[in-house]
């Protein structure tokens, strides 16, 4: 499927600042079920749109997805302005993308600059091919894929696939686009001759949904009159809510007086979740919602008391980052790798522990004129530093750079 709000065609290479540029954004797909990255790169891609510049986004979109693909782009402000080229996917053209990488060559003759998303993905590693083939700049987001967590994740066949050309993909790329210090230091094993750029997920603040406060409260009588922390996120291991249960029981053991709200869909360990909480008696405490998009998430954390997220791991969280531009004081794990929430001083950050995670959480909770000022903390961070039009205009800063480095080595 592709989506042509209006026609991108080849723009000579741009010489200054005040021309806009086409760009190209590959992803594996726009399907929500692959977690952050299909919101951040159609945010990312809208908020450039936005700005003047010629945008489209490649990737996959599966028959039995694009309801939910078509359910996110019209929950991204400003995607309509965004051309979106759907490619069919089955699992001979997801390994060896031969009608992707024809499609891709087409593209890269009308435009700019390709930024790639994400690292293990075939897609990925054959547009990549393909921009060396015709000298198109590109760069690379991994999105936390180069992490010591995420590579010991079926780690023989990343370490094949890391030799059979994904070194070269990222080795090659004009700049990599990690989120923050802890993404870049984090790579430094790899010994990659890559010039690297700190840029932060984005947030487009002003499309926002703006609930009416108690709205989640009165569709949820347990919760009428008692304050919640929640959680949204994947009910995936990776993702810890079993040890988030954990220690909301030593929470609510220790004197805790609110309840726990879990937001998302399973991915294979809700039932484990259900066990832990039945096995520590809080059928009561803990209410998990299941998913909830658009204005029914929003309204949810605008209730809130405070946002909980345990994790194995994270790279930048786009749950914590809502959380606190609806101005949510935070309690997050060290692996959620989001300093700013200590520094900035907008939350706590503590070990992957249930005891110590706990109480944290009591001490929020107690703690009320606190965890109000830390929540201001959050939203004005957000402001400052991760909303949309600065992210994306940094990024497209640096593509010209690109471009205008290329341009003065050629013969």
């Amino acid at each position: 499927m592709t989506t042509s709000p209006k026609p991108i065609t080849s723009t000579p290479l741009p010489e200054s600042a005040s021309q806009p540029l086409n760009i190209c954004h590959v992803t594996r797909s726009l399907d929500p079920a692959f977690g952050g990255p299909p919101v951040v790169t159609l945010t990312l891609a809208a908020a450039q749109a936005a700005q003047g510049h010629r945008v489209r986004v490649v990737g996959f979109e599966r028959d039995d997805r694009k309801e939910a693909i078509e359910k996110l782009v019209k929950q991204v402000p400003g995607s309509d302005r965004v051309e979106r080229i759907g490619l069919p996917e089955s699992r001979v053209e997801y390994a060896l993308c031969r009608n992707a990488r024809a499609r891709m060559r087409e593209v890269i003759r009308e435009v700019d600059f390709v930024h790639l998303h994400s690292v293990w993905e075939p897609i990925i590693l054959w547009s990549s091919v393909e921009c060396r083939r015709a000298s198109m700049p590109y760069c690379v987001t991994p999105h936390g894929s180069l992490y010591p967590y995420m590579l010991s994740q079926k780690a023989l066949k990343k370490r094949l696939f890391w030799h059979i050309g994904y070194r070269t993909m990222l080795a090659k790329a004009d700049f990599v686009h990690v989120l923050n210090e802890d993404e870049r230091n984090a790579a430094d094993h790899l010994r990659l001759p890559s010039r690297y750029r700190i840029y932060p997920n984005s947030l487009d603040l002003a499309g926002l949904p703006d609930p009416q406060p108690g709205s989640f409260r009165a569709r949820h009588g347990a919760l009428a009159d008692r304050d919640y922390f929640v959680y949204v996120g994947r009910l995936h291991p990776m993702k810890a809510v079993d040890v988030l249960v954990e220690a909301f029981n030593v929470f609510v053991r220790s004197g805790g007086g609110a309840d726990l709200v879990v937001i998302g869909p399973d991915y294979g360990a809700e039932q484990e979740i259900r066990a832990i909480i039945a096995r520590c008696g809080l059928q009561s405490r803990v209410h998990l919602t299941g998913p909830l998009f658009g204005v029914d998430k929003f309204s949810a954390l605008r209730d809130a008391y405070a946002y909980a997220h345990i994790s194995r791991h994270e790279t930048f969280s786009m749950a914590i980052t809502e959380a606190l531009a609806m101005g949510l004081p935070a309690v997050i794990t060290e692996q959620c790798h989001f300093p700013e929430v200590a520094r900035e001083g907008c939350g706590t950050i503590v070990p992957f522990d249930p005891q110590a995670f706990g109480q944290a959480m009591l001490a929020m909770w107690k703690d009320r004129d606190g965890a109000k000022a830390m929540g201001a903390r959050g939203r004005a961070l957000v402001e400052s530093r991760f909303g949309s039009d600065t992210v994306a205009a940094d990024l497209v800063k640096a593509y010209r750079e690109v471009i205008a480095e290329r341009a003065r080595s050629r013969p």
